[in-house]
């Protein structure tokens, strides 16, 4: 059990399984899970322009976070690629604010699984519709990220994946 509130945000890029780990860490944890591509998808539905809805996607998912972790004391996962050292900044501010627990995940797959995960999915209005096999896992463009950041490839088996990401984060906690 976890003493702090804990922010938990989730890195990686498209097709890592991001948002499947989220959801299936949601469930195990009983916490609320943010999603970005949520956020971003309904103002882009709201008629906003891609250059708006992108930094205001992010801007909501922070504000978001900060209300469940600094005002009420909660914990929460935080679904979103973390490609931009000002989220991980304000995200780290947040957590410190409201005294809570800051773990980023970072979700890696090849570049192969993460391009036919993205070909296959249901997309949202705010997501990629293909992306390039070539970048690989893409760890190349986290160096930004916190050292203590968990690895986790999510090339596997979904139970495995979230068994490890739990006593990744069991240890981090601990």
């Amino acid at each position: 059990m976890i003493a702090r509130p804990l922010l938990l945000l989730m890195a990686g890029l498209p097709g890592a399984g991001k948002s499947t780990l989220a959801a299936a860490l949601g469930r195990a944890l009983n916490l609320p899970v943010l999603d970005k591509d949520t956020i971003k998808a309904g103002l882009l539905e709201f008629g906003a322009s891609e250059a708006l809805a992108g930094p205001a996607s992010y801007a909501l998912l922070l504000d978001l976070a900060q209300d469940l972790i600094v005002h009420q004391g909660r914990s929460v996962i935080l679904d979103s690629p973390a490609l931009y050292a000002p989220v991980i900044d304000r995200a780290k501010a947040i957590a410190a604010a409201g005294d809570a627990e800051f773990c980023v995940l970072l979700c890696l797959a090849p570049g192969a699984v993460r391009a036919e995960r993205v070909a296959a999915r249901e997309r949202l209005r705010s997501q990629l519709a293909s992306v390039d096999p070539t970048e690989g896992d893409g760890s190349a463009r986290f160096g930004h990220l916190p050292r203590h950041t968990i690895p986790v490839w999510t090339d596997g088996a979904a139970a495995a994946m979230v068994t490890a990401a739990l006593d990744a984060l069991s240890v981090a906690a601990g």
